[in-house]
């Protein structure tokens, strides 16, 4: 196997996006449905029916109000604090998308801080990892919302 074709098994999936969009009109029993959406929560798992079936909302669109309502009904578990990725396939095109909104480090550390001996060497630096400024990570949830929603959502944001 190449180098590349292993990397890609390493790939994170997207944490609790528990939402499955089937576009097989009237897979399910009923003729008009354009889709079905599937959820940890069954209220959310509504929300993203309705955005998707009654509103006319694109995949995308039910999959944001899902993941903004899991957010709120199970905190615990993902929301507008943390990140996802998030993969879009294009049946059209016939072409998948990945969208990264993952939490970033802020722009002061680089990818060899955490690797170097002198910082683990001196006691004062260590809490930083845990506790000081070197823990805090910009979430990426929103950002990516908006991305996905700009390059293929059909309702206003």
């Amino acid at each position: 196997m190449t180098q590349e074709g292993s990397r890609w098994r390493t790939v994170p999936i997207p944490y609790l996006v528990l939402c499955l969009i089937c576009y097989l009109k009237g897979c399910f029993g009923d003729a008009e449905k354009e889709g079905v959406v599937i959820a940890a929560d069954a209220e959310c798992r509504q929300i993203g029916s309705d955005f998707l079936n009654i509103k006319k909302g694109s995949a995308i669109d039910a999959t944001i109000a899902t993941m903004l309502c899991l957010g709120v009904k199970m905190p615990h578990a993902m929301g507008i604090g943390g990140g996802f990725n998030m993969v879009v396939y294009d049946r059209k095109s016939e072409r998948a998308e990945h969208i990264d909104a993952r939490e970033v480090s802020p722009m002061a550390t680089d990818t060899d801080l955490f690797n170097r001996t002198d910082f683990w060497i001196h006691p004062m630096r260590l809490p930083m990892i845990r506790m000081g400024l070197l823990s805090i990570a910009i979430p990426g949830e929103l950002a990516g919302y908006w991305t996905a929603h700009q390059r293929h959502g059909k309702l206003p944001w």
